[in-house]
């Protein structure tokens, strides 16, 4: 069985890789962040998960550059060497471009986009929010820090056998970089996905805080009951009086009843408030007659 989170991270890679560019210098800056260079060649960087001919070729027609030349060896696709050193010298003079103030970050993003197709990785957000991408090479990670900063997105840092990894937590971090990628359903699926989680967490508090007062009324009022089933049984006649005496056996009687409906139980009914005296006058009294006890006092 494939686990969820490939399954997952093939959907929106792909979604990735299917997207167009309308502009040239974004199909350039997404495939400068897809590809990594060989001893005599560059290959694309596309997961196993999704290497298909048929999406390679729709690549061709719409994401990567019209004049590239993309050949497979051995198995992974591959093309020339220099044509990626050309696009590297553009992007990068784009990003001087965008750091002293001019251009826009189209490109940016683009690049981004291609190299979290080729090294990144997202947790499936039904399980956990968590997003890191993998780099290669001190000069890749200072132009993925540029990119970052420009388009303001709040990564950390470590190091992992010899690589460097930016990564980011939270799911308003991460809704922020899926939009920086135009992952747009994604984005759509994982804020809807956000949204269900929230809802569900805030009933499950609900219920336990509910719960939680429940238990804890259900049980102080047993150990009520047994004090006043002891009081009734074992306090010396003329103690209580027969309004104590009627209150308590109410009280034994109908256990689950709200102070306030057990005041109505009596003729003329009780308010409350005369309820409520009642009651508390039994405990003051079984805290005289029972020193002792080392039962939890009720009010």
């Amino acid at each position: 069985m494939i686990p969820r989170t490939v399954l997952y991270q093939a959907r929106l890679k792909r979604e990735l890789l299917e997207g167009k560019f309308s502009q040239s210098c974004c199909r350039n800056a997404f495939l400068l962040g897809l590809s990594v260079s060989r001893k005599s060649n560059a290959c694309l960087g596309i997961p196993s998960s999704i290497r298909e001919q048929t999406l390679l070729d729709r690549m061709l027609g719409h994401s990567l550059p019209r004049n590239l030349r993309v050949e497979n060896w051995p198995g992974t696709p591959t093309f020339d060497l220099g044509f990626r050193k050309l696009v590297w010298g553009r992007f990068t003079r784009a990003l001087s471009d965008h750091v002293r103030g001019i251009g826009s970050l189209h490109c940016l993003k683009s690049y981004l986009k291609g190299i979290f197709v080729r090294a990144g990785y997202l947790q499936d957000p039904q399980s956990g929010y968590h997003l890191e991408i993998r780099l290669r090479g001190r000069n890749r990670m200072k132009l993925f820090r540029l990119v970052a900063k420009a388009l303001r997105l709040q990564f950390r840092f470590f190091s992992q056998l010899g690589k460097a990894v930016a990564y980011m937590k939270g799911r308003r971090r991460i809704i922020r970089f899926l939009h920086a990628i135009e992952a747009f359903h994604q984005t759509m699926e994982f804020e809807d996905l956000v949204a269900t989680r929230n809802m569900l967490e805030l009933v499950n508090r609900q219920v336990n805080f509910e719960t939680a007062n429940i238990n804890r009324s259900v049980s102080a009022a047993e150990r009520q009951i047994d004090k006043l089933r002891r009081l009734l049984t074992e306090a010396e006649p003329g103690v209580l009086s027969d309004a104590l005496i009627d209150s308590a056996r109410a009280r034994i009687r109908f256990p689950e009843d709200p102070i306030g409906k057990l005041g109505k139980r009596f003729h003329p009914p009780l308010s409350k408030s005369a309820m409520n005296h009642r009651l508390r006058r039994l405990m003051d009294l079984y805290r005289k007659i029972f020193p002792d006890s080392q039962d939890e006092l009720e009010p």
